[in-house]
């Protein structure tokens, strides 16, 4: 292989890594929809392409950057392997795996490659006595919308948590009524285990138990209290969410739990509480989010975002080089919302919106407004409308904003929209 050659395919391995780790960033971003991964997938695509092509000449370049820990490198190393069927090179992979971010990795080449690619791999994961092959061949069946059967059921009584934690998760997005009687009743879950048997039992129409389990763990001080909380607002009755938030305000260091919650409550009410909010530095970017989500108004594009952050604005973005795991907060890429403007805007606002009814993006949650969200909204309004068809429609399939869009596709389809 020539110079050139040579760094042409080095070139499609960097930028695959790199673009990898750009789309996984993003699935959680405030500013990207729909139409902005797909673009971002295509190159990523494109640059797949490259290294089939180049084939096992291209295997120095990825594992080079992958034994530099280059974040993308495992997804592009199982992705090379599984389009050329080396099953074993993936599986070594796999059982070599000892890191979360490289589970998450191995857990997207799954879902981004094509199910031909996965004969007899998912099966192998599923009888694999690993805890982490099993969560992986679970995550594999709901990404291309297989029921696991009775792989499923076993692992609802796993011995592993996290094994136990994904089944869980799996019934919810299959919203199978065949596998309520499977689920545990005992309470011997720990927290995280809890909030995915809430979120079963809400998928198959089990408000009741759900919300009771999820009261209990949002107004906790746990790992799953965030999750918890998000949930319970989105699926409890609209009166008692407020009054759960209200009681919530009182708590020393909820407040962010509230500025979000009113924004998922989605009553246009709280707007004027937010609009005081974005004067708190801490506060401002949350609370402008929140704003756009009942109301569906792009801050920047309608003149009511601030030009430069406040002078008492500080970053908490987690930059420490000892950390293995440095992600962006929560704020970061949203706009800083211009409290004087925004009031303003909503004082001479010809269409207000409808007291005490839960909206999304400027209209009434219905399922043509959570199936329009889902098709044409930002990436958190979407995973908020995605849940919220999932725990208001009963029997319909989680459509998981985090896949690859292709994958997507076929959910997005069978909701309509």
């Amino acid at each position: 292989m020539s110079r050139i050659i040579e760094n042409i395919v080095y070139q499609h391995a960097e930028n695959a890594c790199a673009l990898m780790w750009q789309w996984q960033l993003a699935l959680h971003e405030p500013h990207y929809h729909y139409h902005d991964l797909r673009a971002l997938e295509k190159r990523i695509s494109a640059n797949l392409d490259g290294l089939l092509i180049a084939g096992d000449a291209a295997l120095p370049f990825i594992q080079e950057l992958q034994e530099a820990g280059d974040e993308g490198a495992v997804f592009v190393m199982a992705m090379h392997a599984l389009r050329k069927g080396a099953k074993d090179t993936f599986m070594g992979l796999v059982d070599a795996c000892d890191q979360q971010q490289a589970r998450g990795e191995l857990a997207a080449a799954l879902a981004w490659v094509s199910e031909r690619h996965l004969k007899g791999i998912v099966v192998q994961l599923l009888e694999s006595s690993g805890p982490e092959h099993q969560v992986l061949g679970l995550s594999a069946c709901l990404a291309h919308r297989r029921n696991p059967g009775k792989y499923l059921k076993q692992s609802l009584s796993h011995e592993n948590t996290m094994v136990r934690r994904a089944a869980l998760h799996a019934v919810a997005n299959l919203a199978d009524s065949n596998l309520l009687s499977s689920l545990p009743t005992t309470s011997d879950l720990d927290p995280l285990e809890h909030v995915e048997l809430a979120r079963a039992l809400l998928s198959l129409g089990e408000y009741e138990k759900g919300n009771a389990i999820l009261e209990t763990l949002a107004q906790d001080n746990v790992a799953a209290t965030a999750d918890a909380t998000r949930l319970l607002l989105l699926s409890a009755p609209t009166a008692k969410a407020r009054s759960f938030l209200k009681q919530l305000d009182t708590r020393a260091g909820r407040q962010r739990d509230v500025v979000r919650g009113f924004g998922l409550l989605g009553d246009p009410r709280a707007i004027e509480w937010l609009i005081q909010q974005c004067k708190d530095a801490s506060l401002a970017r949350l609370a402008g989010e929140s704003i756009s989500m009942i109301t569906g108004v792009r801050l920047a594009d309608s003149d009511l975002a601030l030009d430069e952050p406040p002078e008492n604005a500080e970053s908490t973005l987690n930059d420490d080089p000892a950390d293995d795991n440095v992600q962006m907060e929560e704020d970061e890429n949203l706009d800083w919302p211009n409290a004087a403007a925004l009031a303003a805007w909503w004082q001479a606002a010809d269409n207000k919106l409808i007291s005490g009814t839960p909206h999304i993006c400027g209209h009434i949650r219905s399922p043509e407004s959570l199936r329009h969200v889902l098709h044409h909204g930002l990436q958190r309004q979407r995973g908020v409308a995605a849940d919220l068809l999932l725990i208001r429609q009963t029997g319909n399939r989680y459509c998981d904003t985090r896949l690859p869009t292709h994958q997507q596709r076929h959910f997005m389809t069978e909701v309509g929209g």
